[in-house]
């Protein structure tokens, strides 16, 4: 796919995702259903505990071990003033070096309307470390507990787009002990400023429940439209998850990408140039199958998705 072309209709994803296989052998479909209800099988094994309130706040701990938090005094209203619904989208050409970290928190099954104005969450400072401040239905307060810091509107600016006008929280890392460092403010603040940490348990046992996605996981969806490189410099499409392997062909111009299956930061794939999907009529399209660099380090995902479609 050009990924300077104009976007048209929403994905319809089963006629173009084949079956997809993680690095463990798990084909995608059962590693998302897997994924979706992980929390929730994780918070039986721990012997969890919900405790939840008609009016849906969070629960003060949601899981034997999980770090309990007190929560702040309501808002001073039920909703925040209407802004501007802004939010960071990927799939624009000058934002094609733009960070996109590990993965995002995202409802823990379908996408909710509205989802982030119920979000009840405490912000670490740390990993382990005190609450500096509160996410409670679309506001923010930037203060501890008992703090007296005004309350905001929480805004979209620094949630990033990955369904159709569907926002996430973008996670920058992910511990293996739990712990998600996720931004909740645009980028370009100070460091330390927009972002915070919170553990996988608290988003599980939230009201409706979240859970964090990896970029594996979501970019082997078939949820979502097929994939194209962010920056239009020319990619290599290789023979093997290796860089020293074979070139098969280099993808430049109008292309997409069929994923197939992801090794650590390589990605096995079908790649059609040019692109036909949303294409009217026919048109001369050379397939070839092979392997990409999708990721790294400090940029996270090279390859994107169209959220509203073409």
């Amino acid at each position: 796919m050009n990924h300077t072309g104009a976007r048209c209709r929403a994905p319809s994803p089963a006629q173009y995702r084949p079956s997809r296989t993680s690095a463990d052998g798990e084909t995608s479909l059962h590693a998302n259903a897997r994924a979706a209800a992980g929390g929730l099988t994780w918070l039986r094994w721990s012997g969890a505990i919900l405790v939840l309130s008609l009016a849906g706040a969070a629960p003060l701990a949601h899981a034997t071990g999980c770090p309990a938090f007190t929560p702040p005094p309501d808002p001073p209203r039920a909703s925040p003033p209407v802004r501007p619904y802004v939010r960071l989208d990927a799939a624009y050409p000058d934002r094609a070096e733009m960070p996109l970290g590990v993965g995002h928190i995202r409802p823990a099954h379908d996408y909710l309307w509205g989802w982030q104005e119920r979000v009840r969450l405490p912000l670490h400072a740390a990993p382990r470390g005190e609450v500096k401040g509160f996410i409670h239905d679309g506001w923010l307060q930037p203060g501890p507990p008992g703090d007296a810091a005004p309350w905001v509107p929480l805004g979209t600016e620094g949630l990033l787009e990955t369904a159709y006008e569907a926002p996430s929280f973008l996670v920058l890392e992910r511990r293996a002990d739990g712990w998600v460092h996720f931004r909740f403010g645009p980028p370009g603040e100070d460091a330390g400023q927009g972002t915070a940490w919170v553990h996988e348990c608290q988003l599980a046992g939230h009201v409706p429940p979240l859970r964090f996605e990896s970029w594996a996981q979501r970019l082997l969806s078939p949820e979502i439209s097929p994939l194209y490189f962010r920056s239009a410099v020319p990619h290599r499409l290789r023979a093997a998850p290796q860089p020293d392997a074979t070139v098969l062909a280099v993808v430049a111009g109008s292309h997409h990408l069929e994923p197939l299956e992801v090794r650590g930061d390589w990605m096995r794939v079908i790649v059609r140039q040019p692109s036909d999907y949303c294409a009217s009529g026919t048109m001369a399209v050379v397939t070839r199958e092979g392997w990409v660099k999708w990721r790294s380090p400090g940029k996270g995902p090279w390859v994107w998705y169209y959220t509203r479609g073409c």
